[in-house]
């Protein structure tokens, strides 16, 4: 029996994106390392580091670099949001839904190097992924970044109803013989089968304006 090859993948075709998705992007990761390096840098200053020299900011960048990678793991394998992605409206999404810890830990691997780190994964990325939101890590791991689109929905209008057909009335030859046409006036006769003379009615119509003789007329 052969067993199927296939990898699964994400349908992509399920999460449509906006044209400024990118601009979102970049401004929630950069919102995420503003928050990690600030913390960083109270951290640093508040056990006596000297952040007058080289050292202080490398101690910070590295600091960083290992805050965002264990604050992003944490929230994408719990299937919540960092606070850039909750502020531009993205989220983390995997084969079911959320991504696991270990899809998580393997999509953040890049962070550790600020900036450094998800640029090289971006561009490697945009050859090798299926999808262009892919970073290489995306691709390896199963997972993809995508937008929160609010779906509106299109009311259609309500389809109006055919009119009701109109009731027909024949002359009924054992009661109609003779009368006058209500919108012009003109007499006409109703005539015994078989009779060809002028009677002023032409298939139940007035012959002058083409009115419709009804029984009750």
């Amino acid at each position: 029996m052969q067993r199927s090859l296939e990898v699964p993948a994400l349908d992509f075709d399920r999460y449509p994106r906006t044209g400024n998705y990118f601009v979102k992007r970049a401004s929630a990761y950069i919102a995420d390392v503003l928050l990690c390096f600030v913390i960083s840098l109270i951290f640093l200053v508040l056990i006596g580091v000297d952040m007058t020299g080289l050292l202080g900011w490398v101690l910070v960048y590295i600091l960083t670099g290992l805050l965002s990678a264990a604050y992003k793991l944490l929230f994408d394998g719990m299937g919540t949001r960092t606070l850039g992605k909750a502020v531009f409206s993205l989220r983390v999404v995997g084969l079911e839904d959320g991504p696991g810890f270990g899809e998580a830990a393997l999509r953040n691997l890049s962070v550790i190097l600020p900036f450094i780190g998800p640029l090289l994964d971006q561009l490697i990325g945009n050859g090798t992924a299926l999808d262009s939101r892919q970073k290489l890590t995306d691709h390896l791991s199963t997972t993809l970044v995508v937008e929160d689109i609010e779906e509106v929905a299109i009311e259609r209008p309500m389809a109006i109803p055919p009119p009701p057909p109109k009731e027909k009335m024949f002359l009924d030859y054992r009661n109609v013989r003779v009368g006058n046409c209500p919108r012009c006036g003109a007499p006409y006769r109703v005539l015994a089968p078989g009779d060809s003379t002028f009677s002023g009615l032409w298939n139940h119509r007035c012959t002058w304006c083409n009115h419709l003789i009804r029984e009750n007329e």
